[in-house]
C-alpha cells in the first residue's frame, strides 16, 4: 500500500465515522422532536379519548423509496417507566 492509499483509506474511514456520527445526531434530534410533538398531542385541554393510540401511514419519496411509519401510544403503569 502506497502512501496515496493509506491516506485515502484513512480519509474513508474518517469519513464513515463523520457520517455514522452526523446520522446519530441527525435520529436524536428527529426523536425528540417526535417527543415534543406527542407531548403536545397527549396534553391538549380538550382531549377525551384513551391514552392508547396506534397511527400507521406510508410515505412515497421519489418513485423507488417508500416508507412505512408506525407510532403506538400506549399509557404504562409507574412501574413500566424508565426514562
Amino acid at each position: 500500500m502506497n502512501l496515496v492509499s493509506l491516506h485515502t483509506a484513512t480519509n474513508d474511514v474518517s469519513l464513515d465515522s463523520l457520517y455514522m456520527h452526523n446520522e446519530a445526531l441527525a435520529d436524536e434530534e428527529l426523536i425528540e422532536r417526535f417527543k415534543e410533538l406527542i407531548n403536545e398531542f397527549m396534553t391538549r385541554p380538550d382531549r377525551h379519548y384513551s391514552y392508547k393510540t396506534n397511527m400507521r401511514w406510508t410515505i412515497n419519496h421519489g418513485n423507488q423509496i417508500k416508507y412505512s411509519v408506525v407510532i403506538s401510544i400506549n399509557q404504562t403503569s409507574d412501574s413500566d417507566v424508565k426514562e
